[in-house]
């Protein structure tokens, strides 16, 4: 069973994330878990002038965001429940703290499979799409990452194609049988594409064909395409090829210090995500 973590804080951006989450839950009967994380207020017992009942009024208490979980977590489950796909289990849970920490580490402590975040805007800088929240999750956390920019609905079974960017390293094989894994019970197209800033030289090409040779043996049933793509600038080859051949999800793996993770962040910065909305899918190495 997989299990799949949501952190909320109730912003529509973060309950967008929602229905994929439920969407991926229905079809792999996935154990889905609502976090929600929550700082007390600083209150200096000098200056405290008011009653507790104007207090219980004003203060959130970790019942009350609770309560909250527990309510849209029956909206949605009575939502998607309709469809009569296959059942589900939702948990909630509350914990205090900053999220950037809470949320790798429960996720570690609890061995959660992925976890599905909701970002702020679409078509953003790379940097504030993902935001520093987010990114600190990517980088603590050792599970997969999807994130679902705000306005994106990624349904799933509507799902059509995925680009999965790979760098001819001994990580993309692992990371491609996760996704096939992930997206077995869908019917999605999967192309593989390596960029080179001039050309592939004959080890790339050789690697490429042990990634297809690997997916033909175990994956026999499923379809990957697999193409190499030129340029000198990393973002404007993959913008050109996007806009081309339009994508529902991009895949990548992130590895410590260097990969495409880390090429997008530094080498975005004052760019839109390939001018596209699309959402991440992050492994880790």
């Amino acid at each position: 069973m997989i299990r799949i973590l949501v952190p909320l804080n109730f912003t529509d951006y973060s309950l967008n994330a929602i229905n994929t989450a439920l969407g991926l839950s229905q079809r792999t009967e996935a154990e889905l878990t609502l976090l929600h994380c929550f700082q007390e207020p600083e209150i200096d017992p000098d200056e405290i002038r008011v009653s507790s009942a104007v207090a219980d009024e004003t203060i959130s208490t970790e019942g009350d965001f609770y309560n909250k979980l527990e309510t849209i977590s029956a909206q949605f489950f009575s939502k998607h429940k309709q469809s009569g796909t296959s059942s589900f289990n939702i948990n909630c849970k509350v914990i205090k703290g900053f999220p950037e920490d809470l949320i790798p580490a429960f996720s570690n402590e609890e061995g959660y499979d992925l976890i599905v975040m909701g970002t702020k805007t679409k078509g953003e800088l790379i940097k504030a799409s993902l935001g520093s929240i987010t990114n600190d999750i990517i980088k603590a956390s050792t599970a997969t990452v999807l994130t679902v920019p705000d306005g994106i609905q990624l349904v799933p079974e509507k799902t059509n194609k995925i680009l999965f960017l790979i760098e001819s390293a001994p990580e993309d094989k692992e990371s491609l049988k996760r996704l096939l894994e992930i997206s077995a019970p869908f019917k999605v197209d999967i192309t593989a594409v390596l960029h080179r800033p001039l050309r592939a030289d004959k080890n790339d090409i050789r690697k490429m064909d042990e990634l297809r040779r690997y997916c033909e043996a175990n994956f026999p049933d499923r379809e990957i395409a697999y193409e190499i793509i030129t340029g000198r600038s990393f973002v404007k080859s993959m913008e050109s090829y996007i806009t081309e051949n339009p994508t529902d999800l991009i895949a990548m793996t992130r590895r410590k210090r260097k990969g495409l993770l880390k090429l997008f962040i530094q080498s975005v910065t004052g760019r839109f995500l390939f001018g596209i909305n699309a959402p991440l899918l992050i492994f880790h190495s």
